[in-house]
């Protein structure tokens, strides 16, 4: 009984599908593959726009800063050679000695040189690879 239940009845059997067209339908079309749409350009690029507008005034307000701390500077540059007066600067003059004498720094006694004197100078050092090739050579016979 539940086969029966299955099959379908014996006169659907016999009949076979046939698709129906229609005149009317039109072709199905293919879609395109997609393309590459450029983007828009940014507003803050577009002359006349709201965005280059506000862009623009900060360009001159970043402008304006600039000029006043140059302004400034200068101002401050200035101030601060008129408070040097060139009578308080005491020029820098070597003393004039004459052909025949001797100097008077030679006869005066030196004081002794400062441990502080060579800092940072490296003195004479002993060259610690004079043969890159036999050092190698050394290298290679160890391991």
């Amino acid at each position: 009984a539940a086969a029966a239940g299955r099959r379908a009845p014996a006169g659907a059997r016999g009949q076979r599908f046939e698709p129906v067209h229609f005149v009317d339908e039109a072709p199905v079309v293919q879609p395109s593959p997609w393309t590459p749409q450029p983007l828009p350009k940014p507003l803050h690029l577009s002359p006349g726009s709201i965005a280059q507008a506000a862009m623009a005034s900060v360009d001159a307000a970043a402008q304006l800063r600039q000029a006043a701390a140059e302004a400034e500077l200068q101002r401050r540059a200035l101030a601060m050679a008129e408070a040097i007066a060139p009578s308080e600067v005491t020029p820098i003059t070597r003393p004039v000695v004459a052909r025949g004498t001797a100097p008077a720094a030679k006869t005066a006694p030196q004081a002794a040189p400062s441990r502080f004197a060579k800092m940072g100078i490296i003195g004479d050092t002993e060259p610690g690879m004079t043969d890159l090739d036999a050092v190698l050579r050394r290298r290679r016979a160890v391991g």
